[in-house]
Parts: structure tokens; C-alpha cells; sequence
């Protein structure tokens, strides 16, 4: 059956400010693009049927422009982007992923697993190195609860999770450390294209 998989991408112009000791606006910005990119190919590649989440217009007509569908944020945050692509499936008839646009080391086996959970009956979740949620995927409706701590607040409401812990899943872009680590991977070398403020 296929999966609509739906990748939040944020505002390029403010995207990973918290990086900024390492990374100019610049830099910052390009990076936006690259890994929002990185993570739609990764999730097609997977077998998924893709859309980018827009957070405003600018981003959506940039994810048309790659070939990607988009629908625009309507303003009700994350959860509500993410309950809306939940909507949006469910009247398809199709099960969902919400998978974060800042997994750098991501790769397609990482959502394999994913879509092979879904397949199987279970709802698959990953959580982040920081205890957030960089995937979760399941049919029907769902209460999202986006912010810090919401790992354990999305397995809670859950009724038969698969937790997914594997590096591409774990390790999102949202500090210095965590840029140094993911530049660091050999899966991370395309981050090295950025250089850091000198």
C-alpha cells in the first residue's frame, strides 16, 4: 500500500539559526535548501509517495520547482501541518510518515524500516538524539505533540510502536555539536561544502 510521506521544511530565511556560531546566514540559509532536499530524495528513493510541508509560500513554490508536491503550513504550527498531512492521507485511504527535513545521515534503508512497520501493522517512530521525534508514521488520525520531550509523548499515544533507533533517524542538525558530529560521519562528508565562520 502506499505511504504519503509529508517532510516539514521551514522558512529557509530563518532556518537553523542555532548554528549560526558555526555557520554564517549565508550558509545557513543554503543548507535549509540542501538538506530538505537531501531528505525528500531519500524518502522517494525509499519507495514513499512524497510532499514537502511548507511553512510559507516561498518554500512551496521552491519544492514545486525540485518537482516535489507542496502544501503550505495554514498556521496551526507543526502539529498542524502535521495533522493536516495526516488528514490528507487518511481521506486517500493511505497510511502517513511525518519525517523531519534536518536528518543529514539520513538514508533510504532508515525509511525502508519505516514503511515495512507500517506494512506490518505496527507504527514506527525515531526518536532524536535531543529526545524529539525525527519520524513517526501510523493509519488514521493522530494527536500530535511537537516540542522538547515529544518522544515519549508520541509513544504514549501510540498502540503498537516499533521504535526505530539507527543514526540517519537520530542525529538532526539543531547545534554546533551536532553539526560537528554529523560533518565528522562519512556519510556526513556533503556537509563539509559549507564552510564555518572563520
Amino acid at each position: 500500500m502506499p505511504v504519503l510521506a509529508a517532510v516539514p521544511v521551514k522558512r529557509f530565511y530563518v532556518a537553523k539559526q542555532r548554528l549560526s556560531p558555526v555557520l554564517d546566514a549565508g550558509a545557513r540559509s543554503r543548507l535549509g535548501r540542501d538538506l530538505a532536499a537531501h531528505t525528500l530524495e531519500t524518502v522517494a528513493k525509499a519507495g514513499a509517495d512524497v510532499v514537502a510541508l511548507a511553512s510559507d509560500e516561498e518554500v512551496a513554490t521552491w519544492a514545486r520547482r525540485q518537482g516535489w508536491e507542496a502544501w503550505v503550513d495554514a498556521g496551526g504550527g507543526l502539529d498542524g501541518a502535521a495533522l493536516a498531512a495526516v488528514d490528507r492521507a487518511t481521506s486517500r485511504g493511505m497510511p502517513w510518515l511525518i519525517v523531519h527535513a534536518d536528518l543529514p545521515l539520513l538514508r533510504p534503508e532508515d525509511i525502508i524500516l519505516a514503511l515495512e512497520a507500517i506494512d506490518g501493522g505496527d507504527h514506527p517512530i525515531a526518536p532524536s538524539d535531543d529526545g524529539g521525534t525525527s519520524l513517526i508514521g501510523g493509519i488514521g488520525s493522530f494527536q500530535f505533540s511537537y516540542g522538547a520531550g515529544s518522544f515519549q509523548r508520541h509513544l504514549g499515544r501510540m498502540a503498537s510502536p516499533r521504535v526505530l533507533v539507527r543514526l540517519g533517524l537520530a542525529l538532526d542538525l539543531d547545534s554546533p555539536s551536532d553539526w560537528r558530529a554529523a560533518s565528522a560521519a562519512p556519510r556526513g562528508a556533503w556537509l563539509r561544502r559549507y564552510p564555518p565562520k572563520v
